[in-house]
């Protein structure tokens, strides 16, 4: 396991201006067709298990075949919706998926709602049972799951190079998706939430579970120097050992400048470091 600090300064870095600007235009109601490589579309991305899921695509230009990428997104847009998260100043799914496709990937980004009224954080305080998290974990593994499906029908994507990003929540159900996957190229886990109110979907359940030993996925882990404490107890003093000693192959940036919060866009520091680790991981 490689764990690194980050020497970058910690004043104020710039959101992917470009990024925004491209979803910008975007529709924030219904569905509307897919783009041809410009911009960043809503397509309907049918499961087997949980319905119809809307979800951010993008991607580059040219036939491929492209690696492919899955964004998962946090708590606050699967409680909120995604319209009013992003008004709120949480994720714009769409800035992700732009992003990733202008790093070379075919991008999707599903929308998950599961228990958006039952399952959430307010003002810092988990609301809903064990059971209801656990759920909610789970079907964030399953959107994982089907979000590859989707991506290797595609004609453009290469099916041996789809990666996983997972922010927050969709990390924590991005680190769950691995044991059950293991042909996923590469995974980036930032700021995985500890989900300690589901705890057989905790991250420190994770660690003394056996799906480590399943995981065969090269993971870079990011966190900021003030981000939430629960989430760096969990992986200082239980994900990442257990990860070094089930042998996995594990990066972990853990001292970017911010807060949990400072995930919610892409921000030039962190965002380089995880585009060049998923360059690394799917170079053809």
């Amino acid at each position: 396991m490689t764990i690194e600090r980050s020497k970058r300064s910690s004043g104020r870095w710039a959101v992917l201006a470009l990024a925004l600007l491209a979803v910008s235009a975007c529709s924030g109601g219904s569905p509307i067709t897919e783009s041809s490589g410009g911009g960043v579309a809503w397509v309907e991305m049918p499961t087997k298990s949980d319905g119809t899921l809307r979800a951010a695509f993008a991607k580059p230009a040219g036939p491929g075949p492209h690696p492919g990428a899955i964004f998962g997104h946090g708590t606050g847009v699967r409680v909120h919706g995604h319209e009013k998260a992003v008004a709120q100043g949480e994720t714009d799914v769409r800035a992700f998926a732009r992003a990733l496709a202008d790093a070379g990937f075919v991008a999707v980004a599903p929308l998950r709602t599961a228990n958006s009224n039952t399952a959430s954080v307010v003002r810092g305080q988990f609301t809903g049972s064990a059971q209801l998290w656990e759920d909610t974990i789970d079907f964030g593994r399953r959107s994982v799951l089907e979000a590859r499906r989707w991506l290797m029908a595609r004609p453009e994507v290469d099916a041996k190079r789809i990666v996983v990003v997972g922010f927050s929540e969709g990390g924590n159900a991005t680190l769950w998706a691995l044991g059950d996957e293991p042909q996923i190229a590469a995974a980036v886990l930032m700021s995985p939430a500890s989900i300690d109110h589901g705890p057989k979907r905790s991250l420190r359940a994770a660690a003394q579970s056996e799906v480590l030993l399943r995981v065969k996925t090269p993971i870079l882990v990011t966190a900021g120097t003030d981000d939430n404490q629960a989430i760096l107890g969990s992986l200082r003093r239980a994900l990442l050992p257990a990860l070094e000693g089930a042998g996995a192959t594990v990066t972990a940036k853990l001292e970017y400048p911010g807060s949990h919060g400072s995930f919610y866009a892409i921000r030039q520091d962190f965002w380089d470091d995880i585009v060049a680790f998923l360059k690394r991981h799917t170079a053809p």
